[in-house]
């Protein structure tokens, strides 16, 4: 049998190593060291990830941490916060009320509001508008965007979310996130993702800084990632053309389904060369024109925000460096778009 001896330089050494383990932690917190690799590929290259703002899931492969409030330059300049149900905004009231509209907006970053305060988003605009516009009922307008999404996430996403949030109103904005670039060429139906108790195991871990710095010398070292190539011929995408028409179909199906009226928008581009039209803003385009014509097909309300955009340089504040996320500007010009959608509904 092992002496007292002997247990006591192991119980020794495990307080060492711990005592180890936390003067490490202590000083990556303490010098602000979280290392991250940029990559356009976003959360599909496991070198690029980012635990203080998105957690991984199985289903939808990451998703919005719940219940923070972050200070941050990433996301949004100064703070944001999530609710209990890991959507931008405050905390949900699911209670009934019959004379409470409820509207849910899907989408990407530009749903959230990448770099825009929350009172800035078009959410918060457009509830501010229609309480103000239409007083035979009050509006909450519910922020369902996440950075990156494509169709193939919000359809699932919209599945777990609409039967909890039942709003009446569901507007549906997605493409720049469908045709970029596949991680590890992979579309993001083929996308292979471990169990979720490992998954929340590692949500746990990536708390740690010690463990996302080891983690990322590791991968860093043995795990090569793909360049982006804006070569429109070669490139595979997360969503095919097709599976883009079909998710939205099946988005607007299922709206319907619950008793929610779905509302579709384009997706606006800042003109970064103007007179010029790109490869990547024709491309885009043919997104935009599937959006137009799954509408007129399936007889879906139509927020063409891109053709609204066109001409109005002041949407963006720097569309060279960013022509895909408008400004606040942009953002009422939405709002006030959806409202006057939404005014024609009733």
């Amino acid at each position: 049998m092992p002496s007292r001896q002997t247990h006591h330089y192991a119980l020794f050494g495990i307080i060492t190593i711990a005592v180890i383990l936390l003067i490490a932690e202590s000083a990556l917190r303490l010098v602000g060291i979280s290392p991250r690799v940029d990559n356009p590929f976003f959360m599909l290259v496991r070198v690029f990830e980012y635990p203080d703002y998105f957690q991984k899931d199985h289903s939808l492969f990451w998703r919005l941490r719940p219940d923070i409030k972050e200070g941050t330059e990433f996301l949004v300049p100064g703070s944001y916060r999530t609710n209990s149900l890991g959507l931008r905004g405050d905390n949900v009231s699911l209670s009934a009320d019959r004379n409470l509209t409820r509207i849910a907006c899907f989408g990407n970053s530009c749903t959230f509001g990448w770099r825009l305060q929350e009172e800035e988003t078009y959410e918060q605009q457009l509830e501010r508008k229609l309480n103000a516009q239409i007083t035979s009922t009050r509006f909450k307008v519910y922020n369902c965007g996440v950075p990156g999404y494509s169709t193939f996430q919000g359809l699932r996403m919209l599945r777990e979310y609409l039967t909890v949030l039942k709003p009446q109103i569901v507007t549906i904005c997605y493409g720049w996130n469908d045709h970029w670039a596949a991680g590890f060429d992979i579309e993001d139906k083929n996308q292979r993702t471990a169990p979720q108790w490992v998954l929340n195991a590692q949500n746990l871990l990536s708390e740690s800084y010690l463990y996302r710095s080891i983690k990322y010398l590791l991968l860093a070292k043995y795990e090569k990632t793909k360049q982006y190539q804006f070569d429109r011929q070669s490139v595979r995408y997360r969503v095919s053309l097709d599976d883009f028409a079909v998710n939205l179909g099946d988005m607007i199906a299922f709206c319907r389904s619950n008793g929610a009226q779905p509302i579709l928008l384009t997706t606006p581009v800042g003109d970064v060369d103007p007179g010029v039209i790109s490869g990547l803003e024709s491309y885009h385009e043919r997104y935009n024109q599937t959006v137009r014509r799954i509408a007129g097909e399936l007889a879906v309300p139509l927020v063409d925000a891109a053709a609204l955009f066109l001409d109005h340089p002041e949407y963006y504040d720097n569309p060279k460096a960013d022509f895909i996320h408008y400004n606040d500007k942009g953002a009422e010009r939405i709002a006030a778009a959806l409202a006057e959608t939404i005014s024609s509904l009733r």
